[in-house]
């Protein structure tokens, strides 16, 4: 390899693949070949690669030819930004036995959005769960959840979807502890085909934290503050119902 263009800068690192390794041909825009297999990016401009005896190597991805291009589409998750829009309506006041009910109404919207320039040919899956918690209790109750799947293949760099509006109720006591429950939070994950996380925002660690608890529950799912499931159905408020 002679090109400025395909220089290299030998790297004594050692770095995580994203996807199982494979030896293969790279070629540079002006020919030059070498045999390595990837190991990560680099700075989001840069592949990391590991040749046979061991070295890494750091390559411009511009420098790569077309072929190289379309595999790093395949196998390199994209940097991956998310944000979440909650619109929260606490005015919605009623009595019940003479006694003054609050009612929450929650709507989200979730925004994600790729970061880096290069394409990106993977299939991804968004999971969003939104939570409510029991005043003067342990408990936390799933009042939302949403899976989508997710592509960049269309050249669009953002994708967005609103969450079906969730309700509780609490209730002021004066003579006792105050009852029902209130919005407490949410967790959006992205997550490759075989199930890794690429990416992930909420408004609680406990939530990141417990993730492996939390996927797959289903909505009206209730845990305790160790995000465990609660075995048994409890008589939990929503909209409308004591």
């Amino acid at each position: 390899m002679h090109s400025i263009l395909w220089k290299v800068v030998l790297l004594m690192v050692v770095c995580a693949g994203v996807s199982a390794a494979e030896m293969r041909t790279w070629t540079s825009k002006n020919g030059d070949t070498i045999e390595a297999e990837f190991d990560s990016m680099f700075a989001g401009t840069k592949v990391l690669l590991k040749t046979a005896d061991g070295r890494v190597l750091k390559i411009p991805v511009d420098g790569l030819c077309a072929a190289d291009l379309e595999y790093l589409a395949a196998v390199v998750p994209p940097k991956i930004d998310i944000t979440v829009d909650v619109d929260k309506n606490r005015n919605s006041e009623f009595a019940v036995d003479g006694y003054k009910r609050n009612r929450e109404t929650i709507k989200c919207t979730v925004f994600i959005k790729k970061k880096n320039k290069y394409p990106c040919s993977r299939e991804f899956k968004t999971h969003f769960y939104v939570f409510a918690e029991k005043l003067n209790g342990d408990l936390y109750w799933l009042i939302s959840c949403a899976s989508h799947s997710l592509s960049f293949n269309d050249g669009e760099n953002t994708f967005s979807f609103k969450s079906t509006p969730a309700s509780v109720e609490w209730q002021d006591m004066t003579f006792a502890d105050n009852r029902g429950f209130k919005y407490e939070g949410y967790i959006v994950v992205v997550e490759d085909d075989a199930g890794n996380v690429i990416a992930m925002e909420s408004t609680r660690d406990l939530y990141e934290n417990n993730w492996n608890k939390i996927r797959g529950a289903a909505k009206g799912a209730q845990f305790d503050h160790e995000l465990d499931i609660v075995s048994g159905s409890y008589n939990s408020w929503s909209a409308g119902s004591l």
